[in-house]
């Protein structure tokens, strides 16, 4: 009879301890995720001389005050902190919902004792398509905070870029530097477009068009298009006669065209 009672009292003490171990394992299995309660800029920055950075009273619109658009030689980096709870720590990502190619952000995995993750973003002073020194109007791009299980967040950075000053005198000649007068390309040639123009002339912009179909407009001397890494559109252009057009505005308010033919041959 004891040794009966004695193994129903074993029995009960291993159900519950294994009811105790399960139970253990359920809450370790479904722990709340990391979850991003908020996102804010932090108040310290590093930009080149001559700019500027102020940061909203709730903490989520920075504002850089950009230089003179020659003047950008230097990257800016500005700090974001992330405020989290205290759950399992899950990669958290950030990235620029536009200007893609001018920001970027570190992405971070935050420990589960700490719940505020500071990290950087970065915009390049200058790259071939998108860069600070395209920018000639305010810009407000929008920064997206996700992780797994968790609300997303958005902060903002605007861009102000400051206004050329305008020359004394808008008297300028410009032409075509390349490609020649009916110059003919080999099927499969990337051609490249490039103006010549004196430096330093007070042209604000040129547009490139080919056959009427605007390509990009260049802000910056030297203007050239169909670099590396850009317009891609005047890549593998099937057999035929093309004509490009460059139409170029000064900081007077005046315009100037030009055109050029050039031809791709067939095989």
């Amino acid at each position: 009879m004891k040794t009966m009672t004695s193994r129903i009292i074993f029995l009960r003490k291993l159900l519950v301890i294994l009811f105790l171990g399960n139970l253990a394992f359920m809450q370790i299995v479904t722990a709340k995720p990391v979850k991003i309660n908020d996102a804010r800029w932090k108040g310290s920055y590093n930009h080149p001389a001559g700019g500027k950075t102020t940061l909203s009273s709730d903490g989520r619109t920075l504002t850089t005050t950009l230089p003179a658009v020659n003047d950008i030689n230097t990257d800016y980096n500005v700090h974001y902190q992330l405020f989290t709870n205290l759950g399992d720590p899950l990669p958290v990502t950030v990235r620029a919902l536009s200007h893609m190619q001018m920001i970027t952000c570190k992405n971070s995995t935050p420990q589960s004792n700490q719940p505020i993750i500071q990290n950087t973003c970065t915009a390049k002073r200058y790259t071939p398509n998108d860069g600070m020194r395209r920018l000639t109007q305010p810009t407000r791009v929008k920064i997206e905070v996700r992780a797994s299980g968790s609300a997303t967040k958005y902060l903002w950075w605007k861009f102000v870029p400051k206004p050329v000053p305008l020359p004394v005198s808008c008297n300028w000649k410009f032409g075509f530097w390349h490609p020649g007068i009916n110059q003919h390309f080999a099927a499969g040639t990337k051609v490249s477009v490039k103006a010549q123009l004196r430096q330093g002339s007070s042209v604000l912009y040129m547009d490139l068009y080919l056959n009427n179909q605007l390509i990009r407009r260049d802000y910056r001397y030297p203007y050239e298009w169909g670099m590396a890494g850009s317009d891609f559109i005047l890549r593998s252009l099937q057999p035929g006669m093309y004509t490009l057009k460059i139409k170029a505005k000064d900081n007077c308010g005046n315009t100037k065209e030009k055109t050029r033919v050039f031809y791709i041959d067939a095989q």
